[in-house]
């Protein structure tokens, strides 16, 4: 069960190697951001962040730590200014998220004075898709909360840039996870291996 952000960052540059090493382990990926009991349904292995994973579960990172934060484009701040706190958002055009598993409005997580604070944000867009979501940013569509690592293809070529990033709630990742009666299956190892040659150097 893979949460559909590591499709890119994950299943694609490590299936074809696992594939190449391994060709008669039989590999059934389900695409989902359901946070469902995978066990029950007959998963062994799960890809989720961090912090949405059970603390009974075995977890293998798969990527380097990411901060969440705002996130526009250089034209959208151009013309509407960068937001300097997170008071000033109630001046920006702010995309929405509607988490698909849960139909809630995602609300934005920052640190203040050392407390957390959660915000939901005003706008006249929201959206379920966090691809469509940052495709509207890049557009100049408005300002969208995410991730260093969800937004790092728009960051690297200068499409997205981060603002109230030193009031990130802090850093989370990218896991493999499975329950501890499953961590000694020997494709599930070859898996693992895979991915920690391949992701990382």
């Amino acid at each position: 069960m893979v949460e559909r952000l590591a499709l890119p960052h994950v299943i694609e540059p490590v299936l074809p190697e696992f594939v190449r090493q391994f060709p008669s382990v039989n590999v059934d990926i389900t695409v989902c951001n359901r946070q469902n009991d995978f066990v029950s349904e007959g998963f062994d292995a799960g890809i989720s962040i961090g912090s949405y994973i059970e603390q009974d579960m075995v977890a293998v990172r798969l990527c380097r730590p990411f901060k969440w934060a705002i996130f526009g484009s250089p034209d959208y701040f151009k013309k509407n200014g960068r937001p300097l706190t997170t008071s000033d958002l109630i001046n920006h055009q702010c995309i929405r998220f509607r988490r698909p598993e849960k139909g809630d409005i995602y609300r934005w997580e920052f640190v203040e004075n050392n407390q957390t604070v959660r915000i939901e944000p005003a706008g006249p867009l929201t959206v379920n898709d966090g691809e469509l979501m940052r495709a509207l940013a890049v557009r100049g569509v408005g300002l969208i909360y995410s991730s260093t690592f969800h937004s790092s293809r728009e960051i690297e070529d200068g499409r997205l840039e981060p603002a109230l990033l030193e009031q990130s709630p802090g850093s989370d990742g990218l896991f493999l996870y499975f329950s501890k009666a499953v961590k000694n299956q020997p494709k599930l190892r070859a898996f693992i291996d895979v991915c920690v040659k391949t992701l990382r150097p």
